[in-house]
C-alpha cells in the first residue's frame, strides 16, 4: 500500500514549515487546547512555534497575556528539550520575576477580556503599578531572546529540526491523527 502523506517525502525542515503554516487551521489549530497531552515531538513544534510567533507579532508581553502565556513552563521545558539553553534560561527569568512580582497568567489575561478586537490599549490602562512594572522588568530580560539578536543568539529553527528528525515519524502520526 502507498504512502499518501504529502508530508512523508519532504525534508524536516520542509515538514516543519509545512505544519507550521497550517497550525491555525482546523484540525491543527484545535490542539493549541490540549498541547500538554500531544506527544512530545508535536508538542514542542506547537509551543515552540507558538512562542516564536507571538513574540514576533506581540513581543513577550503579548506572549505571556494571551492563551499561549498559560504555557510558559511547558514553552521553557520545549526550548530545554531541543538545546535552547539561552532562551530556556531568558524564560525561567522572566517566570521568576512574575513570581517575584506574584502576577500569574490570569492576572495578566484578565483585564484583556474586556478589551474589544482590533483596539489599541497600553499596559498602564490595563494593570495597576506592581504589573506595569513587572512588564517592564520582563520586557528588558526578553531583550536577551533569540528574536531580538542579529544574528540570533541561537538557531531555533535549526535545533527543532536537529530535534525532531530522530522523532519524524513519530510527528507526521501525530499530525495526521489530529
Amino acid at each position: 500500500m502507498q504512502n499518501h502523506d504529502p508530508l512523508a517525502g519532504l525534508s524536516i525542515a520542509d515538514v516543519v514549515e509545512a505544519l507550521v503554516g497550517k497550525m491555525y487551521e482546523p484540525p491543527l489549530a484545535g490542539l493549541r487546547e490540549k498541547v500538554n497531552a500531544l506527544p512530545d515531538p508535536l508538542k514542542v513544534l506547537i509551543l515552540v512555534s507558538d512562542f516564536d510567533t507571538e513574540v514576533l507579532m506581540n513581543g513577550i508581553t503579548g506572549f505571556l497575556e494571551n492563551l499561549t502565556g498559560k504555557n510558559l513552563l511547558a514553552t521553557i521545558e520545549a526550548f530545554e528539550v531541543i538545546g535552547a539553553t539561552s532562551t530556556a534560561a531568558t524564560l525561567r527569568d522572566i517566570e521568576a520575576t512574575m513570581r517575584h512580582y506574584g502576577v500569574t497568567h490570569k492576572m495578566l489575561r484578565q483585564p484583556m477580556a474586556s478589551v474589544e478586537e482590533f483596539s489599541i490599549v497600553s499596559s498602564s490602562t490595563l494593570y495597576d503599578q506592581k504589573i506595569v512594572d513587572m512588564l517592564q522588568a520582563i520586557t528588558k530580560r526578553a531583550s536577551d531572546l533569540y528574536l531580538y539578536q542579529t544574528p540570533p543568539s541561537e538557531a531555533i529553527f535549526e535545533l527543532l529540526c536537529q530535534y525532531l528528525e530522530p522523532r519524524r515519524a513519530e510527528l507526521l502520526q501525530a499530525a495526521s491523527a489530529a
